[in-house]
């Protein structure tokens, strides 16, 4: 069962109430929150259930947030409802911050150094792609001209032995029978 959306006036006081109540979190400075912070925040006040979700979800897509997770490229620790160090930020964590405020403008020195690593894993990516496909085609021509070549040397009336040893092919005689016969 889905909850009511809130209005715009509870996720402020939702806001409100949480920069007073945990400035650690969500004030002038945020932190990096804990994973389960929500069922947290859902247990000590359920009068604000249904705006947790909404607020959370604001809070943690902001720029702000993601400067908090990035943290510069250092590692950084999530933190709790009780102002206590919990895990710490995953380095692809941090990577995805940074290419979020990278593709938001943000300026840095170390955000350009993690662009340049990513764009050129996309490259390696790409090349990568690149030669598989073509190695593919290879492939593929490869098994047609020896397709052809066993239909020539059935033709001939050779059998799927004298096919196998005349072409050097690792297919078994029985896929070679098998393929001659579909013919």
């Amino acid at each position: 069962m889905s909850r009511p959306i809130p209005t715009k006036e509870i996720i402020e006081v939702t806001s409100v109430f949480l920069e007073v109540n945990y400035p650690h979190l969500f004030g002038e400075e945020v932190a990096p929150l804990a994973i389960g912070i929500y069922e947290e925040l859902c247990t000590r006040h359920p009068e604000l259930v249904d705006a947790f979700e909404y607020y959370l979800s604001k809070h943690t897509r902001s720029s702000k947030y993601h400067r908090a997770v990035w943290n510069d490229g250092e590692p950084r620790m999530r933190v709790s409802l009780d102002q206590e160090e919990t895990t710490e930020i995953t380095p692809a964590e941090m990577r995805l911050s940074g290419i979020v405020l990278a593709g938001r403008g943000v300026k840095s020195d170390k955000l350009k150094a993690l662009m340049q690593e990513v764009n050129q894993k996309k490259r390696q990516k790409a090349d990568n792609r690149k030669r598989e496909m073509e190695l593919q085609k290879q492939q593929k021509q490869q098994f047609m001209l020896l397709g052809s070549e066993i239909k020539r040397l059935a033709k001939k009336g050779l059998d799927a032995a004298e096919i196998k040893k005349k072409t050097g092919t690792t297919l078994s005689e029985r896929a070679i029978a098998k393929f001659v016969a579909s013919q």
